[in-house]
């Protein structure tokens, strides 16, 4: 649905704006904002679910991915697009076994 991606994108961009002014009044400087920012966001893309297939996030780590933001975005939009969708239904990938899998069994939004 187009509204669920506009309102998705809407509230993921509002959430990284926040999340940039919460690190900026708390950093000492400019210079630390800058690093402690891409940092933080770097690490959200890694547990979100895109790099790191949450079923291979170490056990000791998923309580991470469900603090991320970009987690939950990026699920959104994924279910969005592929959810009672013809592309979603198409076994691209495979599992450990070798079973032929959809994308969203593949990142565990199934």
């Amino acid at each position: 649905s187009f509204w669920v991606f506009v309102v998705n994108y809407f509230l993921t961009s509002m959430t990284g704006i926040v999340l940039a002014y919460a690190v900026a009044a708390v950093a000492p400087t400019m210079e630390a904002a800058n690093a402690l920012l891409p940092t933080y966001v770097t690490t959200c893309m890694y547990f979100g679910g895109l790099f790191l297939v949450f079923d291979k996030i170490p056990s000791g780590w998923k309580w991470y991915s469900w603090t991320s933001f970009l987690r939950w975005s990026w699920g959104a939009m994924m279910l969005n697009n592929f959810k009672d969708n013809e592309m979603g239904t198409i076994q691209i990938f495979r599992d450990d076994a070798g079973t032929p899998i959809n994308i969203l069994q593949f990142y565990g939004l199934d």
